[in-house]
């Protein structure tokens, strides 16, 4: 690996950069000055589907970001996933009695 660009001259086998950084957005870990890639949560669970019946609803999930990406590391996935749920679930039938016959 070698460092990010404007960040510092060399790179040592101990990972840090040699040079101070350049940079204000690349001083972080002690002069550490490598692409950093985006780092997120597991996904929490889905949420309810928005509808009981007569789908589809939607249901969500979501994820939080860890670590925000620095230098040239890979920007952020998607935060928020998105599905159909109970489309095949009728809704009840209400009976209504009629008069009684003779």
């Amino acid at each position: 690996r070698t460092c990010a660009p404007g960040c510092a001259l060399y790179f040592l086998d101990n990972g840090k950069c040699e040079e101070e950084c350049y940079n204000p957005d690349c001083q972080f870990d002690g002069g550490d000055c490598f692409d950093k890639d985006c780092v997120v949560s597991e996904w929490n669970e889905w949420s309810e589907c928005s509808v009981s019946c007569n789908g589809p609803g939607s249901a969500f999930r979501e994820r939080d970001i860890r670590e925000l990406p620095r230098n040239n590391g890979r920007a952020c996935p998607l935060l928020q996933e998105r599905e159909d749920c109970n489309e095949d679930v009728p809704c009840p039938v209400d009976c209504v009695p009629s008069e009684w016959g003779e």
